[in-house]
């Protein structure tokens, strides 16, 4: 017997009662009785197995031969090689996905991309997407005993885009920096600018940004919602919903009563047409006029350009105010704080609030103390257990009351001094100031009641009517265009 016989088309065995023969891949190796007959179990099964061995099969032999459907008899089984698997990404987070232009404006430093998903905000450091290895995959073997190699898994490099950075061992992106997660031509990127082309509408939604700048072509509707961690550009107009910025914002108008617009750093405006709430930490710079609108300035009012009109509504700004025109013909209601800041006056009328309550609440402390202490000399020095708890309780929640009450009178005194500098803050008006109008400088008021051309209101208490009103000289009506420069 000659082992290439059993490769070549098997072999006899058994005085030539059997064939033993090996499937193409050789994974399997079977016995094929004289045709027309079976195999015959009362025969030396010791002595058949120990001819296939000696015929070449070393591997798999099995304790029981199995009968087949086509008659022949398995009498090995090989085990197939297991491929590796090739390498793949986990993704930590989704990102968005955007489409680059196929012609980019030439000279331009960013490319406005057209966003196929909502915006996705990651924070520096954030690990985005990780690899995770190939396999080598598992050996085989045949019937021969001869290995059958395994395919190890395919490879690939982790490919890192703008905004990301890829660990030492290359196997994990993480992100540079703060804004929005997307793939670019196959590519994790993360990019602090975000621009929507037109409006911010139900394609778009909702908007809520962590980078350095949000673009808005056009408007955002009523009833939408958008926030930037830093600052908003917004081209035409916010009209009846709210947009929030902690950076500064430029916005052409801001229009509708349920309009709610707030911006940490400075606010640039066209106009602004009776809106409820518009607040800004910095300075308000409007570029044309606002009619009957709410507003809070940290920082200086500046309306010098276009009509330069305030008519209408109530504004509390930190600042000075620098206009054109305060108040209309028609003597509507303008009221106007200058030198109050509005962050600081909320926390003062909260204050206020608080001062109502802890005062109030340390009195009554006092009183039933003294009353469960006159209490305890009438009963010759003991109370009832439910007594002595009370005036336990009543003795730890006291200092705790004293100090909310002397932390409120810190804060009177505060107020009072930072009230001594409101008072350096004016209005300065270099067209017409109204009647109707009133003006409110270091907590004295006075309505206008007649109309006055290039005015400067100011405080001064040594006169009987601290809010002064006196004409601008030449040298402070020439300063007006460099206000606004």
């Amino acid at each position: 017997m000659v082992l290439g016989d059993i490769k070549r088309g098997g072999v006899s065995v058994f005085d030539g009662n059997y064939t033993l023969k090996l499937s193409r891949d050789r994974l399997a190796a079977v016995l094929r009785p004289k045709e027309g007959e079976s195999l015959d179990w009362s025969v030396d099964m010791d002595k058949l197995r120990a001819e296939v061995i000696e015929a070449g099969v070393e591997f798999g032999l099995l304790p029981q031969f199995i009968k087949r459907d086509d008659g022949t008899y398995l009498v090995a089984q090989g085990t197939s090689p297991r491929n590796g698997h090739k390498a793949t990404v986990k993704v930590h987070v989704k990102p968005s996905v955007v489409r680059t232009p196929k012609v980019a404006k030439p000279g331009r430093e960013t490319v406005d991309y057209k966003e196929l998903g909502s915006i996705v905000n990651v924070k520096t450091g954030q690990l985005l997407l990780e690899k995770i290895p190939p396999t080598s995959g598992t050996p085989g073997k045949d019937v021969l005993g001869t290995e059958l190699p395994a395919r190890p898994g395919k490879d690939f490099k982790l490919r890192v885009g703008k905004g990301t950075t890829i660990s030492e061992d290359a196997m994990k992106i993480h992100s540079s920096l703060e804004g929005k997660f997307v793939t670019v031509d196959g590519k994790p990127c993360v990019f602090e600018e975000h621009t929507v082309s037109g409006d911010v509408d139900m394609s778009v939604g909702n908007l809520d940004f962590v980078g350095k700048k949000l673009n808005i072509r056009r408007s955002v509707l009523p009833g939408f919602k958008v926030r930037c961690v830093g600052n908003i550009n917004i081209d035409n107009a916010i009209n009846s919903a709210l947009v929030i910025a902690n950076g500064n914002m430029t916005v052409g108008n801001i229009v509708g009563e349920d309009a709610v617009v707030k911006a940490k750093g400075d606010l640039c405006v066209g106009f602004i047409e009776n809106v409820s709430a518009v607040e800004t930490k910095g300075e308000l710079v409007v570029k044309d006029y606002i009619i009957q609108t709410r507003v809070k300035v940290g920082g200086n009012l500046k309306a010098l350009q276009g009509k330069g009109a305030i008519i209408g509504g109530k504004y509390v700004v930190g600042g000075s105010m620098y206009v054109k025109e305060l108040g209309s013909e028609a003597e509507v209601v303008t009221e106007v704080s200058v030198g109050i800041d509005p962050e600081l006056e909320e926390k003062r009328r909260k204050m206020l609030e608080e001062k109502e309550i802890w005062p109030q609440k340390m009195n009554e402390v006092i009183k039933n103390l003294s009353a469960l202490k006159q209490m305890k000399k009438q009963s010759g020095g003991k109370l009832p257990p439910d007594k002595a708890k009370l005036v336990n309780n009543l003795n730890a929640v006291l200092p705790k009351i004293m100090e909310q009450v002397s932390r409120i009178e810190e804060m009177e005194k505060q107020f009072e001094e930072e009230k001594k500098q409101m008072i350096n803050e004016s209005i300065y008006v270099y067209g017409k100031l109204y009647p109707g109008v009133k003006v409110s400088i270091g907590g004295v008021s006075r309505i206008i009641t007649d109309k006055e051309d290039t005015a400067i209101i100011s405080f001064n208490p040594q006169l009987k009517q601290p809010i002064h009103i006196r004409p601008m000289s030449g040298d402070e009506i020439a300063e007006a265009g460099q206000l606004d420069s």
